[in-house]
C-alpha cells in the first residue's frame, strides 16, 4: 500500500518534471535556473578561496572571524550543490521521460496508421 503510494508520487512528480521541461518557457527558465545556481556555486567558491588566502595572513582575532566565514561558505557551497545535484537529475529524468514519451506516441501512431492501411486494402 505505501509502495504503492509512493510509485504514484514518483510518476506524477516524474510527468509534472516532463511536463516542465518541454513547455516552451518553464523548461527554458528551468535551464536558466540550473544556470545561474551553477554560477553562484562558482561565486561561493572564489569566495572561499578568497577568505583562505586572507586567513594565511591575517591576525589571530580575524582568523577566527574569517573560519567562521569560511564555515558559512562552505555549509551554503554544500546544500547549492546538493541542490544543483537534483535539479540536473530531476532534468536528465525528465528529459528521458520526455523522449520515451514521444517514442510511445510515435509507435501508436505508426500502429494506427497500419491499422487503417490495412482495413482499406
Amino acid at each position: 500500500m505505501k509502495d504503492d503510494f509512493v510509485n504514484k508520487g514518483l510518476e506524477l512528480g516524474m510527468s509534472m518534471m516532463q511536463r516542465v521541461m518541454s513547455h516552451p518557457t518553464v523548461g527554458p527558465m528551468f535551464m536558466r535556473a540550473i544556470r545561474q545556481t551553477m554560477e553562484l556555486k562558482q561565486n561561493l567558491e572564489q569566495t572561499r578561496d578568497n577568505i583562505l588566502e586572507r586567513l594565511q595572513i591575517a591576525s589571530f582575532q580575524e582568523q577566527e572571524h574569517l573560519r567562521r566565514n569560511l564555515n558559512t561558505v562552505e555549509k551554503k557551497l554544500e546544500r547549492l550543490e546538493r541542490r544543483l545535484r537534483e535539479m540536473q537529475k530531476k532534468a536528465k529524468e525528465a528529459e528521458k521521460k520526455a523522449k520515451e514519451a514521444e517514442a510511445k506516441l510515435k509507435a501508436q501512431e505508426d500502429a494506427a496508421a497500419e491499422g487503417s492501411l490495412s482495413s482499406d486494402g
